[in-house]
Parts: structure tokens; C-alpha cells; sequence
């Protein structure tokens, strides 16, 4: 009697454990990791192979929970692009997550037309981290696919649409340069 005692005592012991473990949020999971840390310091330094070192001593623990792994990996994938390992970036992306490194990397890889209907969503969505690099990116994109008149009109649009006055000059300054390139382009044509 006394033996099953102990042992509903050691299962229910290692229950409470475990659900302590899983009760525990991402950020304090996380946290607690002095390889996430260390992953997160070189990741602000600029050391993607170094944060991609860390995380990848991290990515299989066992008892993480979804949204700390999902976080693992999100880092990881912008960290492999940063580091200009596309190809591996894109073997971790699950789903239609990332699109805006998605798309860098398919951008990189010369995969252009993957590439631009994920930066024309990053695009889109006003509060997206990565909007204004993704406007630059896709003007970039579509230079090359369409030419400089299709650039210039997306960035021209980008630039005066209500709510992007946060942009910086950085579009404009894009935009000036195309409209320059195409000024060289048209009098090298008309002195030929």
C-alpha cells in the first residue's frame, strides 16, 4: 500500500514538474536560456553566424513550448539570410510565415518572381516592421524583371500613399536615382 502511495506521489510530483515547465511562457522559457541571450546579443551586434550557432544549440529542446520554438526559429531563418544561407532559410520557413525574409532570400537566389508576391504583401500592410525595405526591395525586384518605368511607378505610388508620410527619404531617393539612370539611359540612346 504504502509502494503505490509513492509511486501516485512521484507520478503526481513529475506532472506538476512538467506542467510547471509547459505553464511557463515563451519569454520566461526563453529567457531563462543563457543561449538565447547570447543569441540575442550577437543578433544586435550583427553576428548572424554567431546567433545562428546559439540557436541552433537551443532549437531542440524538448521541452520548449510551440511559441518559444516558433520564436527560435523565426530568428534563426532572418539570421540565415542575414548570413546569406538562402537556401537553408528557406528549408526552415513553415508555411507563409516570414515573408519578408522569404522573400530576400528568393530575391537572392534570383528567384524574382517568388520573390515579389511576398514583398507586395510586406508592402500592404502598414504596420509591417519591414515595410519600407520591402518597398525598396520589390522597386529593386521589379527593375529588374520590368525595367526602371515599373520601379519608378511602385515607388512613385508607395511615396503617395495616405499613411506612408513615416516613410523616410529613402524611397525619394531611390526614386530620383531611377529617374537619373533613365535620363542617362535616353540621352546615351538619342546621341547614338
Amino acid at each position: 500500500m504504502s509502494l503505490s502511495l509513492q509511486t501516485v506521489a512521484l507520478i503526481l510530483t513529475c506532472a506538476l514538474s512538467c506542467n510547471v515547465a509547459f505553464s511557463q511562457s515563451a519569454d520566461e522559457q526563453l529567457k531563462s536560456l543563457p543561449q538565447w541571450n547570447d543569441a540575442l546579443n550577437a543578433h544586435r551586434d550583427g553576428l548572424a553566424e554567431i546567433t545562428i550557432l546559439k540557436l541552433r544549440e537551443i532549437e531542440k529542446l524538448p521541452s520548449l513550448a510551440p511559441q518559444a520554438q516558433s520564436r527560435i526559429r523565426n530568428l534563426l531563418i532572418e539570421s540565415l539570410v542575414r548570413a546569406e544561407r538562402f537556401d537553408e532559410a528557406l528549408l526552415g520557413v513553415q508555411g507563409d510565415e516570414l515573408p519578408f525574409w522569404t522573400a530576400l532570400a528568393y530575391a537572392a537566389l534570383g528567384r524574382l518572381t517568388d520573390a515579389q508576391p511576398l514583398l507586395t504583401q510586406c508592402m500592404m500592410n502598414l504596420q509591417h516592421p519591414a515595410r519600407e525595405e520591402a518597398i525598396l526591395t520589390l522597386a529593386s525586384v521589379l527593375k529588374k524583371l520590368d525595367g526602371i518605368d515599373r520601379a519608378g511607378e511602385l515607388l512613385a505610388e508607395a511615396i503617395s500613399v495616405p499613411g506612408n508620410e513615416s516613410l523616410s527619404p529613402r524611397p525619394r531617393l531611390v526614386l530620383i536615382e531611377l529617374h537619373l539612370e533613365q535620363d542617362r539611359k535616353s540621352t546615351r540612346l538619342n546621341s547614338s
